[in-house]
This record gives structure tokens, C-alpha cells and sequence, in this order.
């Protein structure tokens, strides 16, 4: 009996390394995660250290950010979320609202937005829009845009609005 285990042992050793790695190698496989260049990755659950470029300073936050990569999910300590980055449009007007003449204006204008996808910037916008539907962030971005017209057009003579349109869509980036 124990020379038929004994001849057993070697071959029952080289199944059981093989079996144990093709788990790790599905494993790892199963967790490596590709994200394309219009979609951030957000993998949340763990501390990451984030350098801030404006004042330099190392933050640590929830989360850690991939655009246009790859990185290794941890199970069971990390969830993954995306965020879409393309441009979308968003139609919005200002009624009845008075230049600096006090004459009531209505104004309809488009913009094309975007999240960027600059760390710092990034972060911000998942802090806040992680979760949301296109619909709800072209929503907010509808109402920022709105309040931010509607201040313009009360600083502009109709003069300035109707000839200097560039100066307009200027100040509302500016602002925006």
C-alpha cells in the first residue's frame, strides 16, 4: 500500500502546485481591470495618498483614480465604479432677466462640457457626481450655467450681446 502512495506522491504534488496555480493565475486575471480613455476607473475602499498640484500638499482619500489604464482590484477590500468622461451638450436659457439697461432679455445658448480628466479636477467630481445619471449631471451643470448667464446678461448692454458673442461665451467659461 505505501509503495503504491509512494509512487502516488510526486505526480498528486505536481496536480495540487498546478491546480493552485491556475487559481492564483484566474484570480488575478479576474481582478486586473482595464479602463478605456473615456471612462475613469474609481476604485474605492482602501486609503490613497493623492498629491495636490496646486499647493503641493498630500492628501489621503477613500479612493484612487485610473483614466486610460489598467490597475489590480483587491477582492474583497476594493469596489470599482466609472465615471464616464465625454463630452455631452446641455441646452439652457435665461428669461425675461434685465441687462444692465433694466430692458428684459431672454437668451438661449449650448455648451459642450466634459469632466476633465486632470487628477485634482477629477476627484473634486467624483466627491460629487459619483452615482449620478447623465441625465442628473447635465441637470446641475443646466442649473450652474443658467445662474451664471443670468449674471452676465446683467452686467451686458444689448449692444454688447448681440455683437461681441465670444465675450459672453468667455465670461460664462470664466465663471463656470
Amino acid at each position: 500500500m505505501t509503495s503504491i502512495l509512494g509512487g502516488l506522491g510526486i505526480p498528486l504534488m505536481i496536480i495540487a502546485l498546478g491546480v493552485g496555480l491556475m487559481s492564483v493565475l484566474m484570480m488575478v486575471a479576474r481582478n486586473y481591470k482595464k479602463c478605456p480613455p473615456n471612462r475613469a476607473m474609481v476604485l474605492s475602499g482602501r486609503k490613497h495618498k493623492m498629491k495636490d498640484p496646486a499647493t503641493g500638499a498630500i492628501t489621503e482619500q477613500g479612493f484612487r483614480l485610473v483614466v486610460g489604464g489598467a490597475a489590480f482590484r483587491f477582492p474583497l477590500l476594493e469596489q470599482i465604479d466609472y465615471m464616464p468622461l465625454e463630452t455631452f451638450q446641455v441646452e439652457f436659457n435665461v428669461k425675461d432677466t434685465p441687462n444692465v439697461d433694466g430692458v428684459p432679455v431672454t437668451v438661449d445658448a449650448v455648451a459642450n462640457l466634459r469632466i476633465s480628466s486632470e487628477a485634482h479636477i477629477l476627484a473634486a467630481a467624483v466627491g460629487r457626481l459619483l452615482g449620478k445619471n447623465l441625465e442628473q449631471v447635465m441637470e446641475i451643470c443646466r442649473n450652474i450655467l443658467e445662474g451664471q448667464l443670468r449674471q452676465i446678461v446683467g452686467t451686458l448692454t444689448i449692444e454688447d450681446m448681440v455683437r461681441n458673442r465670444e465675450k459672453i461665451s468667455q465670461q460664462v467659461l470664466d465663471i463656470a
